[in-house]
């Protein structure tokens, strides 16, 4: 007789990292050790600089747990393992090339960052915002007897535990958006823009944010008005638009570009992260519109 098979779930209420781990290592200044270096973090709320390793930063307890304990629990892991374990390699070997080949990876960078956006609070948000607006209904298992159930249609508004099944809702669209990998954006034409330390990129917690003219995004993305700038290294960010690139693949940026790429993460920012500290961050992060939502594609 075989031995029945005894499934180990992952604990709950783990130190869930919004924003991985080996994507913050990539804004460790070069003089720091990779892995137990320290990154200047910026606090938006209390205006206030401290130090802090990768481990220490842009998590919450329980951020991918389901509300109920079943084999979905681990979804989440396995959606994003494969793209973690590439970050670090991918970026280290474009820094090895002088930052001139890294087309080879693009579909794997654009899937990271698709992952980053379906990781964010800002994408949470949205989910449960939507469900909460449309009128949504949901099958609701309600049970008859000890040994029999059926299923009855039942309101978002209706249901007792509806933030629980929000959130395990989010959790969900979370990993089909990261099964999709690249997605819309793998038809965006992509540049690479490199700086140097004295205008180092930054991120956030909140570190992939679509750019845009005005408040509809989906009319900008048809009219190819909109650009998204992802800093994956305090030395490089990739750039990316709905319309054909004009120019190299790789470009040395300038002052002033830098700052417009630096200016989607800070704008959703919780806490901002760099190589170093930059005087007068929360001068600009005032001259920012802050960022809001946006609908999953």
């Amino acid at each position: 007789m075989a031995p029945n098979r005894i499934e180990i779930l992952p604990p709950k209420n783990r130190r869930d990292h919004i924003v991985s781990q080996g994507f913050l290592r990539g804004f460790l200044h070069s003089s720091q050790n990779p892995r137990s270096g320290k990154l200047q973090v910026y606090a938006v709320a209390t205006r206030s600089w401290q130090e802090a390793t990768p481990d220490e930063i842009c998590y919450k307890l329980g951020y991918y747990d389901y509300s109920d304990l079943s084999p979905a629990d681990a979804t989440a892991d396995d959606a994003f393992r494969d793209l973690e374990n590439k970050i670090t390699p991918i970026r280290e070997s474009i820094r090895e090339a002088k930052y001139l080949e890294w087309e080879r990876h693009r579909d794997d960078l654009v899937a990271f960052f698709q992952m980053l956006r379906a990781r964010s609070e800002l994408f949470r948000a949205q989910v449960i915002a939507e469900q909460k607006t449309a009128g949504s209904y949901l099958q609701v298992q309600e049970w008859i007897s000890s040994t029999t159930f059926h299923y009855v249609e039942r309101a978002w508004a209706d249901t007792p535990n509806l933030e629980e099944l929000l959130k395990n809702k989010s959790i969900t669209d979370a990993c089909a958006q990261i099964a999709k990998g690249s997605g819309d954006w793998g038809a965006f034409s992509w540049t690479l823009g490199v700086t140097d330390i004295g205008m180092p990129f930054m991120t956030s917690d909140v570190p992939v944010v679509m750019s845009g003219r005005g408040p509809d995004w989906r009319r900008e993305l048809q009219q190819g008005t909109v650009w998204i700038g992802v800093p994956f290294g305090w030395d490089m960010c990739l750039i990316g638009t709905p319309a054909a690139r004009v120019g190299a693949p790789t470009r040395w940026l300038s002052r002033q570009e830098v700052i417009a790429v630096n200016s989607g993460p800070l704008s959703a920012a919780n806490v901002v992260i760099s190589a170093v500290r930059l005087p007068r961050l929360q001068h600009r992060l005032e001259m920012i519109k802050r960022a809001v939502p946006m609908a999953p594609t």
